[in-house]
């Protein structure tokens, strides 16, 4: 995730990031799309030889001067980085991003005070200062926004004490959370256990639980959990029972922490039921998973499922059309919102849209819809007038209400804009030679085609060289068609497009 540089990079590491993306990127849009993918299934994929710093400093809008000064200082941590401070321009760029990345983040103060908090291995804030070599003002400032980030997770960082406060699930998600966004996968950040032992043990638990997870991301984001969850219980911190309205019969996954209750082994056996069927939202609405995932909810948790299918059918058609969208894609509609009903009843919140709104500028400029976020209120307020609502416990309804509204606002978003971008034709009368282009704009929800009034328009596609006259006061974006148009094209019209839809919308 691009955002998790503003929580671990300072400003230096962040230029020399982004400068060396940009030269990569660059690389990249030389190349026809079509014969990237050659290269890519070849391996013939050719390397960076020289770079022309100039035209990346216009690129980027920075003065010459102060870009060469930031590329030698990034060709000296990529050297440093490869161990040869003789390397040439091909090897030094052809370290992955997310190896140089990972460099600059292990360097950082953010990392390092993560790194002690979960190891407890310093006694006062006073000792990471000392230990980082830097001011008490430079290292509160550079922290600000991983202490703003906990907040969002219901988390307190406690500086003096070098620890965390908080409910101790929120404090597991939270340090998951952040040692990915630190890593993005690139490194494994655990002196212990090791990424073997962790994801050994992910293969114990989703066997358990009856749980096939095929994405290596999943594998090692649970992997990422398992180890925060075994060094907190090293320093004695377990969680509390959770709700009980998940009462599926896990068997006892930490018998082995004999310096655990009985009752306290069996509380994290389910807390970490609970997590695993939070992780796999689907997006593939014949995920064979899916059929299997609603029949545990309903055997086990009860009170969640019949909320969640309740909900949907009294939710207005306006929002969800069932008579518009198959029994299989409101299936998969009901999986994934039971996923985000279950965060809430476990952890006051919808984890997914915590992270989402904090970390894509996209979602988080969202423009509100007080209509949408009235019905599902009043909708969720009507099946807790038929239903007892005890499985959220403590959680506050309006937590559950917002977290719906949430989610059904970035579906509608997409699915039913409220304003589409309106798309004149202006080709030559040869259907058939446009056929690739219509049924591409036909397929994307924020379009509208124009059949007639091409003044209206908002884009304007034609084929022909012929001047465009087009009457009214409107100013229109256009785009010059070819009938053997490449995938870069059509590339370059989906990125107009998502542009000028993303500004409608917003």
């Amino acid at each position: 995730m691009d955002q998790s540089v503003d929580l671990f990079l300072q400003k230096g590491a962040e230029e020399k990031l982004s400068l060396y993306r940009t030269i990569q990127q660059l690389k990249r849009t030389e190349i026809p799309a079509a014969t990237r993918v050659h290269q890519q299934l070849t391996g013939s994929a050719p390397g960076i030889d020289e770079v022309n710093l100039r035209r990346v400093a216009n690129l980027m809008g920075r003065n010459y001067g102060t870009l060469y000064y930031i590329y030698n200082q990034l060709l000296d941590q990529l050297r440093a980085l490869v161990g040869d401070p003789e390397a040439d321009t091909a090897r030094l760029f052809a370290l992955s991003e997310g190896a140089v990345r990972m460099s600059m983040i292990e360097q950082s103060v953010p990392y390092q005070f993560l790194q002690h908090v979960l190891a407890e291995d310093l006694p006062h804030f006073e000792a990471f200062v000392d230990a980082v070599a830097a001011s008490r003002v430079t290292c509160l400032r550079y922290l600000r926004p991983l202490r703003d980030m906990a907040k969002q997770l219901g988390v307190r960082i406690v500086y003096e004490k070098m620890h965390l406060s908080g409910d101790e699930a929120n404090i597991r998600i939270f340090m998951t959370l952040v040692y990915w966004l630190a890593t993005d996968g690139a490194k494994w950040p655990f002196a212990t256990p090791t990424r073997e032992a962790a994801l050994d043990q992910v293969t114990t638990i989703s066997a358990a639980f009856e749980r096939d997870y095929q994405s290596p991301v999943i594998r090692e984001v649970l992997a990422y959990y398992n180890s925060v969850t075994t060094l907190r219980l090293a320093h004695g911190h377990a969680v509390a029972q959770p709700v009980a309205a998940l009462s599926y019969p896990v068997p006892n996954l930490f018998a082995a922490h004999t310096e655990l209750s009985r009752v306290t082994q069996f509380n994290e056996s389910q807390q970490m039921y609970q997590l695993n069927y939070l992780l796999p939202l689907f997006v593939e609405a014949s995920d064979p998973a899916i059929s299997s995932t609603l029949t545990t909810f309903r055997h086990y948790s009860p009170e969640l499922y019949h909320f969640t299918d309740t909900f949907l059918r009294k939710l207005p058609d306006t929002v969800l059309d069932p008579e518009k969208l198959s029994s299989r894609l409101m299936g998969m509609i009901a999986a994934n919102l039971l996923a985000v009903v279950t965060s809430v009843a476990t952890f006051g919140r919808d984890l997914g849209a915590s992270v989402a709104y904090a970390f894509n500028r996209r979602i988080a400029l969202t423009s509100p819809d007080a209509h949408l976020e009235t019905l599902v209120r009043q909708t969720v307020e009507a099946v807790a007038i038929q239903q007892p609502l005890d499985w959220l416990g403590e959680r506050d309804l309006n937590a559950l209400s917002q977290a719906l509204y949430e989610n059904l606002l970035q579906v509608q978003r997409f699915a039913k804009p409220q304003r589409k971008v309106k798309v004149a034709l202006l080709l030559e009368p040869v259907m058939l030679g446009f056929i690739d282009l219509v049924s591409f704009l036909q397929q994307q929800p924020f379009v509208e085609l124009l059949h007639d009034h091409y003044e209206d328009a908002d884009l304007v596609v034609q084929a022909s060289s012929l001047p465009l006259t087009l009457s009214g006061e409107k100013r229109q974006v256009t785009f010059k068609w070819n009938m053997n148009a490449s995938s870069d094209l059509f590339g370059e019209l989906y990125g107009i497009l998502y542009t000028m839809a993303q500004d409608e919308i917003n």
